[in-house]
């Protein structure tokens, strides 16, 4: 009888360690073409910031993190829909709008999202911008800045921001909506002279996002998030990319 216990409980120890090995396991979604938070290397491997911020927030944590890389709206549409694709998604952007769909931890950092055209441009002001075509950013803080004027421009989605500036400069858009570090980081590597029309945006705050109601994986990212802020460790990756 002793035998059948020990058994049963060897059993069930084996059982809880493999869910609790599975659980370790996380797959985060990163973009590719979005400099210098999110991209692709020379090796063909996730980097940018926001790799390096995961990275060390799943590192301090004693877990494993995967990445899914695609463009961005591939995979915050698998997260906001919860296909199962991935568990999370890293350097969102915080909004009302995507709240309603996902859960957000502390901010880590803040981007500025601006509308660039070329230097050389016609365009001067929101109006001129009416009847003509712009590259998007879903949910940013100028799609919500434009209103009802978004309805009088022509909003393409491209699949990274630099496949956006190529637009620019082939002249098949006027204008493009981005970060202001991620074009100005885009541009200069393409030797593209640019201008910012609009600059009102006070700063998006950016976090990780989980699907809604993960309460658990919300609580893993804050704790571990949390020191890494307190201890420096999010500034020193910001500053190796400046």
């Amino acid at each position: 009888m002793k035998r059948y216990v020990v058994s049963a409980v060897l059993l069930f120890s084996i059982a809880w360690l493999s869910n609790a090995d599975v659980k370790k396991e996380y797959l985060c979604g990163i973009a590719i073409g979005f400099q210098p938070y999110q991209y692709v290397n020379e090796k063909g491997e996730p980097a940018g910031i926001d790799y390096d911020v995961t990275k060390a927030v799943f590192d301090n944590a004693g877990l494993k993190v995967t990445f899914i890389q695609e463009p961005w709206d591939n995979v915050l549409l698998h997260l906001m829909h919860n296909v199962g694709k991935v568990s999370m998604v890293c350097g969102a952007e915080m909004s009302d709008e995507r709240k309603k769909y996902l859960d957000f931890t502390d901010s880590y950092y803040s981007r500025n999202i601006v509308i660039f055209t070329l230097k050389d441009s016609a365009v001067e002001k929101i109006s001129d911008l009416y009847g003509q075509i712009i590259t998007g950013d879903r949910h940013s803080f100028i799609e919500r800045f434009l209103g009802d004027s978004k309805n009088k421009i022509r909003i393409m989605t491209t699949v990274s921001k630099e496949d956006s500036f190529i637009k620019l400069k082939d002249k098949k858009v006027v204008a493009v909506v981005a970060p202001l570090e991620v074009g100005n980081f885009i541009a200069k590597k393409m030797g593209l002279e640019v201008r910012v029309l609009s600059e009102k945006d006070p700063g998006s705050h950016v976090a990780f996002a989980v699907a809604k109601g993960d309460k658990e994986l919300l609580d893993i990212l804050n704790n571990s998030l949390s020191k890494l802020i307190k201890d420096g460790t999010v500034i020193k990756i910001m500053n190796k990319y400046k």
